[in-house]
């Protein structure tokens, strides 16, 4: 396969909408859905925990997979964002963006919008251990404690015979805070592993937003690749709304690659009012810029093209990494996501 197909494979099997690729990520998803509720959706949430929280990590994260060509594998270090927009059922909401670059230079960014692991409540910890004998009935093992700093220490593994073990492991300050999260996915065909090390926070100005009416639209999307010199159609994205469920909206995703065996016709993704799989909420591309973190040249900022349209962009060390076009509804026109020197285009059907 050549690499560039091979790429935008490894992509897809994330979901490729709103820049939402896995590529070498951690698979972000999965820790949100399976992970979030279980550690801390019991206590309240402290004030400091509010919309317009802004977190951010250092991430390392590498994978080695196992296949008929023998072994293969990556490293990768860069940044998380998570920016807090919502506060509901004792768990935060907001906006997961993660910038990874590999040993060659490539850079990607991932997007996520659903739950976020910034805060764990002691208590819940100490709950958590109590019940690890009923755990360990169902193949999920716990351990941890108080470490000898203050700091507490839990990991949360699910085991399976058929698909390996899942670890998500924590180190979190006296006060709740997550200082720092381990992934660690073991599977029959390789291993991947994210390590994501808090480094600071502060607060920025957010609004209270519904979800915009084109929230609950569904859309085509024909995907192109610049991989070759010019724009190649190389598959297509299918999102269909699916209603809501309690502060998230939730989608239907397929896609598929032409030249590649592959497609997912039953793929999941949950939404925020802020941004969804072709959406960036009006309010939003009203501003010039959505977020700043000058520490790493992180900005996400917003442009009106002379048609009408917002370009909405994000850029790290001076490289736009994704951008979308979107008409004032919100609706991405298209979007464009930069994988080293190709970019994957996202055009909308009309």
């Amino acid at each position: 396969m050549k690499r560039w197909m091979f790429f935008v494979y490894l992509l897809l099997l994330g979901t490729l909408t709103l820049g939402q690729y896995e590529g070498f990520f951690p698979n972000q998803n999965q820790i949100l859905e399976q992970i979030i509720p279980r550690i801390g959706a019991k206590y309240p949430l402290p004030e400091w925990v509010s919309p317009g929280l802004v977190v951010l990590y250092s991430v390392q994260a590498g994978n080695r997979t196992a296949g008929e060509e023998g072994q293969s594998g990556y490293y990768a270090n860069g940044y998380s964002i998570l920016l807090v927009t919502n506060v509901a059922n004792n768990i935060s909401y907001g906006i997961w963006i993660t910038i990874l670059s590999d040993l060659e230079g490539m850079t990607q960014v991932n997007t996520s919008s659903t739950a976020l692991p910034i805060y764990i409540n002691p208590e819940q910890i100490r709950d958590i251990l109590a019940q690890s004998a009923e755990l360990a009935k169902q193949n999920i093992i716990v351990s941890g404690g108080q470490n000898p700093d203050g700091s507490f220490l839990l990991s949360y593994t699910f085991q399976s015979d058929l698909y390996g073990a899942s670890s998500y492991n924590f180190i979190v300050s006296q006060e709740g805070r997550i200082l720092k999260f381990i992934f660690l996915e073991k599977q029959p065909t390789g291993t991947s592993l994210a390590e994501y090390t808090f480094l600071k926070t502060f607060h920025v100005d957010w609004p209270k937003l519904e979800f915009p009416e084109v929230a609950q639209e569904s859309h085509s999307y024909t995907i192109l690749s610049s991989a070759l010199g010019y724009w190649t159609p190389i598959g297509k994205t299918i999102v269909n709304f699916n209603g809501f469920q309690g502060p998230l909206a939730v989608y239907d995703v397929s896609y598929q690659l032409y030249d590649v065996p592959y497609s997912n016709p039953n793929s999941k993704l949950t939404a925020i009012p802020e941004v969804g799989p072709f959406y960036i909420h009006p309010s939003l591309l009203q501003k010039d810029t959505i977020l700043e973190i000058p520490d790493i040249a992180f900005s996400w900022v917003n442009e009106i093209g002379e048609d009408g349209t917002i370009y909405s962009t994000i850029y790290f060390n001076g490289q736009a990494l994704y951008r979308a076009i979107c008409d004032p509804r919100g609706l991405a026109l298209s979007m464009q996501t930069a994988i080293g020197p190709m970019t994957i285009l996202q055009q909308l059907e009309m």
